[in-house]
């Protein structure tokens, strides 16, 4: 693990100095995701504060990871299964 660096970003016009093991490449991937996605939802809601974007931002994003968490879990459950009744054949 490298140590870590503070790297500057900008996201939805404000700079943040962020301090992270993360690489570089990895981290500006990020907040320009992030950017990006309270862009576009900023000019979809009109007339808001950036406050209220970032949470719903950040609302966006937690139900992507959960719905990706559950996908992950399922398809673990699945294939576990699998082993089990492959192997049971083999015995």
């Amino acid at each position: 693990m490298s140590s870590a660096q503070k790297i500057k970003v900008t996201i939805f016009g404000e700079t943040y100095t962020l301090v992270t093991d993360e690489s570089e490449e990895f981290v500006r991937a990020t907040a320009a995701a992030v950017d990006i996605l309270m862009t576009d939802m900023a000019k979809r809601m009109g007339n808001v504060e950036s406050r209220k974007v970032a949470v719903f931002a950040a609302l966006q994003l937690a139900s992507k990871k959960l719905a990706f968490e559950r996908t992950v879990d399922l398809r673990s459950k699945e294939l576990s299964k699998r082993i089990d009744e492959s192997l049971s054949c083999e015995v």
